[in-house]
């Protein structure tokens, strides 16, 4: 099954940067960071109703003649922003049967190693998993739209970064997403965070009455992972 590591390690082989002096240079494959402890070991509970909610929530109506999802739901244009299907398709660095899985619905597996993968790579805090969970259901209710196969990974990534962003000083900059997930550019990740913005009308704020409630709530229906 394709993780963050190995799909990374195929694009960074294949595509292709202008380096400084306007040559052609490959990307170097990224390397997770060596760092103390994984940053969601501390509380699995956390982690496990993330990867829930992005299984329980995921659909995979797939339109036969093109491939891309059926929307039903609204803004369907800001919904194309967040679809991954052309890069996939078109990118000569995944073979075909990579493609046709990061295409398909996703075992939990595939969302569990990607998501973890990135929280060590960038070395996010549990905590802010659940504000992105928070985040992320205002979203999806505002926006009416679906998780699909070919969005849950960017709405991951978007919805963490802006988390992140909020509850932090330091974050993760536009480039560095680009380094971490390079079938989006640095404008195109702007442009999804401020569609999730637009759409959930900039209510970012998150109380600590909110906060806790969604705790409350994942240490009472989860366990965790032994």
């Amino acid at each position: 099954m394709c993780n963050l590591r190995s799909l990374l390690q195929a694009i960074h082989e294949h595509a292709k940067a202008k380096s400084s002096d306007g040559t052609e240079d490959k990307w170097r494959p990224i390397k997770v960071h060596d760092c103390q402890q994984d940053a969601c070991s501390e509380d699995e509970r956390i982690f496990t109703t993330f990867v829930d909610f992005l299984m329980k929530n995921m659909k995979s109506s797939i339109d036969a003649d093109s491939c891309e999802p059926i929307v039903e739901n609204q803004f369907p244009e800001e919904f194309e922003k967040f679809s991954e299907i052309n890069r996939i398709v078109q990118n000569k660095g995944l073979k075909t049967s990579e493609k046709a899985e990061l295409i398909s619905a996703p075992v939990r597996q595939v969302i569990d190693n990607f998501t973890r993968d990135f929280a060590k790579i960038c070395h996010v805090k549990p905590e802010i998993f659940v504000y992105g969970l928070i985040l992320l259901k205002r979203f999806l209710r505002a926006s009416r739209w679906a998780i699909r196969p070919t969005t849950w990974r960017p709405m991951v990534l978007v919805s963490i970064r802006l988390a992140q962003k909020i509850e932090e000083e330091a974050t993760l900059s536009t480039k560095t997403m680009n380094y971490v997930y390079p079938l989006f550019s640095v404008g195109e990740f702007v442009d999804m965070e401020n569609i999730l913005l637009n759409i959930i009308q900039y209510r970012t704020y998150v109380s600590i009455e909110r906060f806790t409630g969604e705790l409350q709530s994942i240490y009472e229906h989860t366990r965790p992972r032994s």
